[in-house]
Parts: C-alpha cells; sequence; structure tokens
C-alpha cells in the first residue's frame, strides 16, 4: 500500500528526548490508533507538547510500520489548561493517560478509546467529583476492551446476586455467598447493581463507600489484566491508602503544571 499524507486529531501519551533538538513522542490519533512519531528539532524551535494536549496532526501514514513515524505538522486544537493548574486534575489525567496507553497496541485502531479520552479530560477540568469521573473512565474502559467479563450473576450458580459477592483473585470470577468456598475478596452486591445501572445509562447516587468499593474492584481488574500496578497510581493515594484527590483539590487551584 502507498504511504499517503494524512490529518487527524491526536492526544499526547508520551514524549522523551530523542537529541539535543529532537523529541519522540506517542500519540492516541483518532483515526489510526496509536502511533509513535520523530519530531525533528521540535526542542530547538521551543515547540512545547504537553501531556494530555489535543493536537491536529499531519503525517505520511504508512500501515503495519511499526518504527518511528516523521511528524510533519502539529497545531494545538485543545490544550485543556485547566489540568496544568491543579496537581490533583494533573495527577487524575496522568493516572488516565498511563491507562490507556498500557491497554493499547502501536496503530490498534479505535475511535471509541479517543472519544472517551477525550471526554475524560474535557470533564476532568469541570467536574467538582474527580472520583465519580475516574472510576467511570476506568469502568467505561475495561468494559469495552472487555476486560471485566459477567458481573451480573454467580458464575457458578449462574443465579443473581444477593448481599455480597465474592472474587476469586487466580481468574476474576464472581461467585454468591453459596457457591463462594475460600475466594478471599468479598465486595456488596450494591457493587454489581452499580456496574448493572452504568452499563444501562441509569443515573448512579454515588456514596463514598460505593466509590471506594469500586475502585477497589476495577484496580484489582487493572491489575489482574496487566499484571502489575501502574506507576502513576501512587500519586492518587497517601501513604494510608486514603484518595488525596479531595484533600487537594481545594489547595492547589492557582498552581501550573507542565
Amino acid at each position: 500500500m502507498t504511504p499517503s499524507v494524512v490529518r487527524t486529531s491526536a492526544i499526547l501519551l508520551k514524549k522523551h528526548d530523542y537529541s539535543d533538538t529532537s523529541l519522540i513522542v506517542t500519540f492516541l490519533t483518532r483515526d489510526f490508533g496509536k502511533i509513535q512519531f520523530i519530531i525533528k528539532g521540535a526542542k530547538k524551535k521551543g515547540t512545547a507538547f504537553e501531556y494530555g494536549s489535543c493536537y491536529e496532526i499531519l503525517f505520511r501514514y504508512r500501515q503495519g510500520h511499526r518504527g518511528l513515524t516523521l511528524l510533519r505538522e502539529s497545531h494545538l486544537v485543545n490544550g485543556f489548561p485547566a489540568l496544568r493548574k491543579s496537581v490533583s486534575l494533573f495527577y487524575c489525567s496522568s493516572y488516565a493517560i498511563e491507562l490507556l496507553d498500557a491497554f493499547t497496541e502501536i496503530e490498534d485502531e479505535d475511535v471509541v478509546l479517543f472519544e472517551m479520552m477525550m471526554m475524560f479530560l474535557t470533564q476532568l477540568g469541570i467536574s467538582r467529583d474527580l472520583e465519580e469521573v475516574i472510576r467511570s473512565f476506568e469502568l467505561r474502559l475495561l468494559l469495552h476492551l472487555g476486560f471485566l467479563g459477567e458481573t451480573s450473576f454467580c458464575q457458578a450458580c449462574k443465579q443473581s446476586f444477593r448481599s455480597k459477592v465474592f472474587l476469586e483473585e487466580k481468574n476474576g470470577r464472581l461467585f454468591c455467598e453459596n457457591c463462594a468456598r475460600n475466594r478471599s475478596e468479598v465486595f456488596p452486591s450494591e457493587v454489581f447493581t452499580t456496574l448493572e445501572d452504568l452499563k444501562k445509562g441509569r443515573p448512579v447516587k454515588w456514596s463514598e463507600n460505593l466509590k471506594k468499593e469500586m475502585k477497589r474492584l476495577l484496580w484489582f481488574y487493572i491489575d489482574f489484566h496487566l499484571e502489575k500496578p501502574l506507576k502513576s497510581r501512587k500519586f492518587l493515594t497517601e501513604s494510608n491508602g486514603r484518595s488525596v484527590i479531595s484533600i487537594q483539590l481545594s489547595a492547589d487551584r492557582k498552581r501550573v503544571f507542565y
């Protein structure tokens, strides 16, 4: 297939120095999936490329090419400036970027993931409940990629859950109290009722306990499929495991991060 010059929207996921003047960057493009680019002379020109910002980019697309692609042109479309005025928002966006990057492969085309990330970055800048925004993003991502499995009934007897749900850690399967045996992770059935409501687009009232239990469940599945915790997650919790999002949000509105 002859390479063609294409233009598309793209979100910056990663960047690092290539030489004294050039950068290597990874973009999640709207139309072609995740692609790695070399930007020659970017540092010499003083061009700033910021994590989580959306650009319109121009490049020669070669399907199946696994090496670096030369980025010919880029224009900032949305820098989401609110995310760089708060340490909480910056940490949250960094976590979502790492999460998305970890679950995607080069040239794995998926417009839904691009739109999902754009919606998350937009909501993050305007929402006052960051826990809800993050949990919703994690959930939508896992559901879209098919990594949550069946969550509406027991995997053994096929009956609906009642008061408690037991998770088998070695394979991520869910069981009711009668079929649980030695499964160690226990969750209230409210978590799985909420999952079904969210799948069907029903409104959900997020209590503090629901957020806590939902995070515990989603983080289990994320770690289960990635086989390790994400590095950026440590910035979302204190040493005692409590969320720092609400603690920091009111204290850092005037700070700027790049």
